[in-house]
């Protein structure tokens, strides 16, 4: 008798174990997903986030290829060889000086994509792809493709400015409340002359208010 009553403390406690577990289960997070417009702004940590990315990127676009060091290197290149000629630009790198993780290809695509589109500039492959141009180029150099088609070595065209910049951020803390300032800074610099030919800054700024908390 004692074997069967403890076997059946036993399943009891068996039993209760897995109806609190699955009570648990039945109270844990669930996610709900819809979908939105890619241009509608959503903050919800308050750090940066894609509308950050496209304001910016709009903003310098515009700024980069209204200004007049474009006038001045076709009139310069179209005086020494005769023929109107388009600046060459290669996107570097953009550094990220804040403590978040920030990813600038986003922008910097963008700009790319508007840089090629506007038909004002060249735009060459930055290093960050130029090892699979060199990989095609090995490949079709290697006796696979016909000769008559084959890319040529020495062929690519060299870059006349190069893109870069940073990402920094300043913060200011009191009782709850944090304001956040993003400064964005792209250059074009002349590769042979090292000279700026243009400098774009935008600013982002946001209010943080999170009550009852002191950072």
């Amino acid at each position: 008798m004692s074997i069967l009553r403890a076997g059946l403390v036993w399943v009891a406690r068996f039993s209760f174990v897995l109806v609190v577990v699955a009570g648990l289960a039945g109270c844990g997070p669930t996610m709900k997903v819809s979908r939105v417009a890619v241009d509608e702004t959503i903050d919800l940590s308050g750090n940066w986030n894609d509308s950050d990315s496209r304001m910016v990127s709009s903003d310098l676009i515009n700024d980069m290829l209204n200004q007049h060091w474009i006038e001045e290197f076709v009139a310069n290149a179209s005086a020494q060889s005769g023929q109107p000629t388009k600046p060459v630009v290669v996107v570097g790198r953009v550094y990220n000086n804040t403590d978040e993780h920030i990813n600038p290809d986003t922008f910097l695509g963008d700009i790319e994509l508007a840089m090629v589109n506007s038909g004002r500039l060249k735009v060459v492959t930055n290093a960050t792809f130029r090892n699979e141009l060199a990989k095609e180029m090995k490949y079709q150099q290697g006796g696979a493709v016909d000769p008559d088609t084959a890319a040529r070595v020495g062929k690519q065209i060299g870059a006349n400015f190069i893109l870069f910049g940073t990402i920094s951020k300043v913060r200011d803390r009191w009782e709850g409340k944090e304001v956040v300032l993003y400064k964005v800074k792209l250059e074009l610099n002349n590769i042979a002359t090292a000279e700026k030919a243009w400098i774009g800054m935008k600013d982002i700024k946001k209010l943080k208010n999170q009550k009852k908390v002191a950072w």
